[in-house]
C-alpha cells in the first residue's frame, strides 16, 4: 500500500492524509468533504481524489 499525500497550498510540502491505496484504488474513489489540518502551515487543507499522490516508497519529505 501507498500513502496517499496531498500538497500544501502554502508550503509546497507532501502532507499525508491518513489513507493508504493503490492507484487503482485511487480512481475508484470519491473523496467529498475531506479536510486536514496540515502540520506543514497549520491551515485546514480541504482535499479530494483529484488532489492525491501516491508515496509508493513510504518516504514522504
Amino acid at each position: 500500500m501507498s500513502r496517499a499525500m496531498i500538497r500544501c497550498p502554502e508550503s509546497g510540502r507532501m502532507i499525508y492524509t491518513g489513507v493508504n491505496l493503490e492507484w487503482d484504488e485511487v480512481a475508484a474513489s470519491r473523496f467529498v468533504g475531506e479536510q486536514l489540518a496540515c502540520p506543514r502551515c497549520g491551515a485546514t487543507h480541504a482535499w479530494n481524489e483529484n488532489d492525491i499522490e501516491l508515496d509508493e516508497d513510504g518516504c514522504g519529505d
